[in-house]
């Protein structure tokens, strides 16, 4: 005989356990069922909200998966568990590039466990992948997040740089990049040369591309 708790507890673990086996076996529509009807028993199960956040984006429901992404990290770093939330957010980053906040999120995450070059990697990441996408606003943000974290950084700033160019600022872009190609010497003050022609070619920076290559040569 099972008291009424053992019996419910009993059934919801049989819930859990059925909606993980129609994930395996690539029934969405029945997994994600099953892992609502274990979230109305309790709404803070980080594991099933873990669970049921792919399959969410997978489907099309962006509200709810962001919720049980949001839900299953935020959870995840109360416990002390930071590497579980922070792959819980880049995970929900590959589902929604376009979610501005996610990527300051991964960054602050990053920066807790010491990892400032991490961080400013994410936002690199993020925001080129969000300038690719023509989310030119969103991604120049993200972009100058990383600048401010690493000011020194020149890859972040020619990031940032090709980003305004792609989104018609031919004049910032190019601003910018020359101060880049200022404070850089040799191969990499080369390659900036490179970026700026390809911005806005002309024979001048064809020219000073050119010397920079054979000069190293």
């Amino acid at each position: 005989m099972r008291w009424p708790w053992q019996k419910r507890a009993f059934v919801r673990r049989d819930v859990v356990a059925a909606a993980d086996l129609a994930r395996a076996r690539g029934r969405r529509g029945k997994a994600i069922a099953g892992y609502r009807r274990a979230l109305e028993e309790d709404p803070e199960d980080l594991a099933v909200h873990a669970k049921i956040a792919p399959l969410l984006a997978a489907s099309g429901d962006r509200e709810a998966a962001l919720r049980s992404f949001r839900s299953a990290a935020d959870g995840q770093a109360r416990a002390g568990f930071h590497e579980r939330a922070l792959a819980l957010l880049i995970h929900a980053a590959e589902h929604f590039p376009d979610e501005e906040p996610l990527w300051p999120d991964i960054a602050r995450l990053h920066l807790q466990r010491g990892r400032r070059a991490d961080a400013v990697s994410t936002l690199m990441a993020g925001g080129w992948r969000l300038s690719l996408t023509r989310r030119f606003d969103v991604a120049e943000r993200v972009l100058k997040l990383a600048v401010q974290l690493d000011p020194d950084d020149s890859d972040a700033q020619v990031i940032l740089a090709r980003t305004l160019a792609r989104a018609g600022r031919r004049t910032e872009a190019l601003r910018l990049l020359e101060a880049v190609a200022g404070r850089e010497r040799g191969r990499r003050r080369t390659a900036v040369r490179g970026v700026m022609f390809r911005v806005a070619p002309s024979p001048a920076r064809l020219w000073a591309w050119v010397r920079g290559m054979v000069r190293r040569g």
